[in-house]
């Protein structure tokens, strides 16, 4: 890289630094259920309790890294979102590198640079676990594939094995898609890129790749199996799968209006919910889930085009311009020939999401692949326009990749605080033991697992609302919980009253009608 091109990427780097501490106050409170789950098994990492913290839902790469951050003195979310940065900063380099190796415009690559950088300030916020490493470590295997000797260097193969494996690690939805493009890519080049290419140097190639990856990934499956009794790369996927083909999870058994948490100092069930998992349906168990699963397909698709709209409204001709240059056989000197990697790369990757579920944070891995197809048409066809109406679609499309993290930015502005200052005013008030809560599943029930976390009190959530108000005098018994939390609308004054079996009201040991609505009554003075 030439020293006069590196503003390109160190000013990017700069903006998504700088950008990322300065709003950091304002969103240091926002902990997003994943974040819960993941800081969790972080803090679990920091103490020691090695066994509790081999988790096969949430992927351990970002737990390490901010477990040796709180080991060290930091405090939890502030070293999750420091790790987070420098996923994304990783991601940012490598995508710096994807610009440069179709680009020669380095003023349209700091812009591209730029664009990504501060979408990458709403990711690193908005999902604070996982995701972002994962895309850096992806994004590095893509480049590799790209060298031009890729399939006769061996210490290539390897390098992407052990990138598959960190991949793995960081997020457990790359093991299957590494699998699937480097199988891919290189049946690919011995079909058509290289028709001389031997098949069995192919399968080496295959089988290097991948072998590596499985050998420096068998430790931790190893410690899966161990904990879980089962060969598996993570029972996020079986769990998924299942609970969004049928719309809710099965408990096991013995789990009725309530759901504990997995063991007796954690938090709640979402820290391994595997372990309060009962029955996981698929869509191969009976023909009606088959075609449930079709359904489902069905309405993933459209998810996903809503995704797409949401990164960006050019998002979406950006990926047909991909399935274009799949389905097209260019000359060696079209400027589409050389873009069948990354176009592999972008087609394959959402998908494993079609099965289960679509977000438009699972395509942020795609984001450089879109924005370098911008690229690729301002510098080849730009020229066909005015220098100042091209330039000026350009920002506006630049733009567009930020209208939708602008306006989530703005949802987000503070939120959590309340939780954070509520749990303060518990402490104050010496609210200090399990509770479980009037709010079911819907998006309250996230602020009451903030506020759980916040406060440190273990939380027995519950899934639906109970037929009658026995069932729940019974559950609260049957766990000797401590404290029973009532949620009014915000603002009100709190008027509910919770009696035992006899009539007799339980004392209120705590209202705040100001802030959240809460009302607390506490149940008996032992703790859990």
């Amino acid at each position: 890289m030439k020293h006069s091109s590196l503003y390109i990427i160190i000013l990017p780097l700069l903006l998504l630094l700088v950008a990322t501490l300065s709003v950091f106050p304002f969103y240091q409170y926002y902990i997003d259920p994943d974040a819960v789950g993941y800081l969790s098994v972080a803090e679990r990492y920091a103490k020691g309790d090695g066994y509790h913290a081999i988790n096969g839902y949430w992927s351990p790469w970002s737990c390490w890294l901010t477990a040796v951050l709180i080991k060290g003195g930091m405090a939890s979310f502030k070293a999750g979102i420091l790790i987070n940065t420098l996923g994304a900063s990783g991601f940012l380099i490598a995508s710096h590198f994807l610009f440069r190796k179709f680009l020669s415009n380095t003023t349209l690559i700091g812009l591209l640079n730029a664009t990504l950088a501060l979408f990458l300030v709403y990711a690193i916020f908005k999902q604070s676990f996982a995701d972002l490493w994962s895309f850096f470590f992806l994004l590095v295997i893509v480049l590799s594939l790209m060298h031009p000797r890729f399939f006769q260097r061996t210490w290539l193969w390897c390098c992407v094995g052990i990138l598959g494996a960190l991949a793995f690690m960081a997020k457990a939805y790359a093991f299957p898609y590494v699998i699937l493009l480097v199988s891919t890519i290189t049946i690919v080049i011995i079909r058509k890129e290289q028709p001389a290419f031997a098949l069995k140097t192919g399968l080496k190639v295959v089988a290097t790749t991948l072998g590596t990856m499985l050998l420096f990934s068998l430790p931790w499956l190893v410690a899966l199996h161990q904990k879980y009794g089962m060969w598996t790369t993570g029972t996020a996927g079986t769990l998924n799968l299942s609970w969004y083909l049928i719309g809710h999870p099965y408990y096991k058994e013995g789990i009725q209006l309530l759901v504990p948490p997995n063991s007796v100092d954690a938090l709640m069930y979402w820290e391994d919910p595997y372990l309060s998992n009962g029955a996981t349906p698929h869509f191969w168990n009976s023909p009606s889930l088959f075609f449930l699963q079709i359904v489902r397909v069905g309405y993933n698709v459209l998810k996903a085009f809503m995704s797409m709209n949401e990164i960006s409204a050019f998002f979406l001709p950006t990926a047909l311009m991909y399935v274009f240059v799949l389905s097209k056989k260019h000359q060696s000197d079209s400027i589409w020939s050389p873009l069948i990697i990354p176009a592999w790369a972008f087609v394959l990757f959402p998908l494993g999401y079609i099965l289960i579920h679509f977000e438009s944070r699972y395509l942020w891995f795609l984001l450089p692949f879109s924005l370098l197809m911008v690229g690729i048409v301002y510098e080849y066809y730009g020229h066909q326009c005015s220098r100042l109406l091209r330039n000026v679609f350009l920002l506006v499309v630049c733009l567009s990749y930020w209208s939708f993290p602008v306006w989530e930015m703005k949802a987000l502005y503070r939120s959590g605080e309340p939780e954070y200052q509520l749990s303060k005013q518990l402490r104050e008030a010496a609210i200090n033991g399990s509770f479980a809560t009037n709010i079911s599943q819907s998006k309250d029930m996230q602020k009451v697992m903030r506020l759980a976390w916040f406060s440190k009190n273990p939380y027995y959530y519950m899934p639906t609302q109970p037929l009658h108000s026995e069932l729940l005098l019974q559950e609260l018994e049957r766990y000797h919980i401590k404290y029973y939390f009532h949620f009014d609308a915000p603002g009100t004054i709190a008027n509910y009253q919770l009696c035992d079996r006899q009539g007799k009201p339980f004392p209120t040991v705590f209202i705040d009608s100001t802030k959240m609505g809460l009302q607390v009554f506490q149940l008996h003075d032992e703790p859990r």
